[in-house]
Protein backbone atom coordinates (compact mmCIF):
# COMPACT_ATOMS: atom_id res chain seq x y z
CA UNK A 1 0.00 0.00 0.00
CA UNK A 2 3.00 2.64 0.93
CA UNK A 3 3.92 1.66 -2.72
CA UNK A 4 0.17 3.02 -3.88
CA UNK A 5 0.25 5.46 -2.03
CA UNK A 6 3.81 7.29 -2.94
CA UNK A 7 2.31 6.55 -6.56
CA UNK A 8 -0.85 7.99 -6.38
CA UNK A 9 -0.68 10.61 -3.73
CA UNK A 10 2.49 11.92 -4.41
CA UNK A 11 2.04 14.89 -2.10
CA UNK A 12 2.00 13.49 1.17
CA UNK A 13 3.98 10.80 2.70
CA UNK A 14 2.67 7.39 2.13
CA UNK A 15 2.48 7.13 5.63
CA UNK A 16 0.34 9.61 5.81
CA UNK A 17 -2.20 8.24 3.12
CA UNK A 18 -2.49 4.85 4.66
CA UNK A 19 -2.85 5.89 8.10
CA UNK A 20 -5.54 9.01 7.31
CA UNK A 21 -6.56 9.42 3.79
CA UNK A 22 -7.56 5.91 2.25
CA UNK A 23 -10.39 7.08 0.72
CA UNK A 24 -8.27 9.89 -1.29
CA UNK A 25 -6.01 6.65 -2.24
CA UNK A 26 -8.62 4.77 -3.13
CA UNK A 27 -10.41 7.53 -5.40
CA UNK A 28 -7.08 8.45 -7.21
CA UNK A 29 -6.66 5.23 -7.86
CA UNK A 30 -9.96 4.81 -9.07
CA UNK A 31 -9.04 7.52 -11.19
CA UNK A 32 -5.47 7.58 -12.45
CA UNK A 33 -4.96 4.02 -11.64
CA UNK A 34 -3.96 0.89 -13.46
CA UNK A 35 -5.74 -2.31 -13.74
CA UNK A 36 -3.03 -4.07 -12.02
CA UNK A 37 -2.61 -1.15 -8.82
CA UNK A 38 -6.69 -1.02 -8.29
CA UNK A 39 -6.79 -4.95 -8.14
CA UNK A 40 -3.96 -4.73 -5.62
CA UNK A 41 -5.40 -2.01 -3.66
CA UNK A 42 -8.54 -3.90 -3.63
CA UNK A 43 -6.58 -6.59 -2.28
CA UNK A 44 -5.12 -4.99 0.77
CA UNK A 45 -8.71 -2.80 1.42
CA UNK A 46 -11.13 -4.66 0.04
CA UNK A 47 -13.96 -4.15 -2.21
CA UNK A 48 -16.18 -2.60 0.24
CA UNK A 49 -13.50 0.43 0.48
CA UNK A 50 -14.04 0.67 -2.97
CA UNK A 51 -17.90 0.77 -3.01
CA UNK A 52 -17.97 3.50 -0.01
CA UNK A 53 -15.91 5.97 -1.77
CA UNK A 54 -18.08 5.46 -5.13
CA UNK A 55 -20.88 6.67 -2.79
CA UNK A 56 -19.14 9.90 -1.20
CA UNK A 57 -15.76 10.45 -3.13
CA UNK A 58 -13.61 13.11 -2.41
CA UNK A 59 -14.62 16.47 -4.12
CA UNK A 60 -13.44 16.63 -7.82
CA UNK A 61 -11.00 13.38 -7.83
CA UNK A 62 -13.29 11.20 -9.96
CA UNK A 63 -14.46 12.45 -13.70
CA UNK A 64 -17.61 10.80 -15.05
CA UNK A 65 -15.64 9.20 -17.07
CA UNK A 66 -14.05 6.83 -14.46
CA UNK A 67 -17.58 6.38 -12.49
CA UNK A 68 -18.98 4.87 -16.01
CA UNK A 69 -16.32 2.51 -15.85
Amino acid sequence: MLRLAAKYVWWTPPDIVVSEGMSRLVANVMEMGTWEDGTALIECVGVDAFKEVLKSPPAGVISNRSLAF
